[in-house]
């Protein structure tokens, strides 16, 4: 399934722990909750894992400083719209504004 909505996503610097790391979020439908995964580097490299994550809440897409219970804190470094969304049984296939596309496992 490809989406034809307007759906937008973010990736946020999550630091102030133990293991530093970069989260891609994105809607599924518009303002729905935030499809969760963590990755090690933003820009993401070809063989890098993409680590699911549960849903969180679409303010995110606007919300950068300090988590809860002292959890650290989250930096914006990218936003923007998806350009396409493809949902299979097993994998996620996005395509963001920047072009780049990735692959997730569901």
């Amino acid at each position: 399934m490809v989406s034809p909505q307007k759906l937008r996503y973010v990736v946020l610097h999550h630091t102030g722990i133990d293991s530093p790391h970069f989260d891609l979020m994105f809607e599924t439908a518009t303002n729905s909750n935030l499809a969760t995964w963590r990755c090690p580097r933003w820009p993401p490299n070809p063989n890098d894992s993409f680590t699911p994550l549960g849903d969180h809440r679409s303010a995110y897409l606007e919300y950068q400083g300090e988590i809860s219970n002292h959890r650290g804190q989250v930096a914006r470094i990218a936003s923007g719209e998806l350009l396409s969304l493809e949902i299979s049984p097993h994998r996620l296939l996005i395509t963001l504004d920047t072009a780049a596309r990735i692959s997730l496992p569901r």
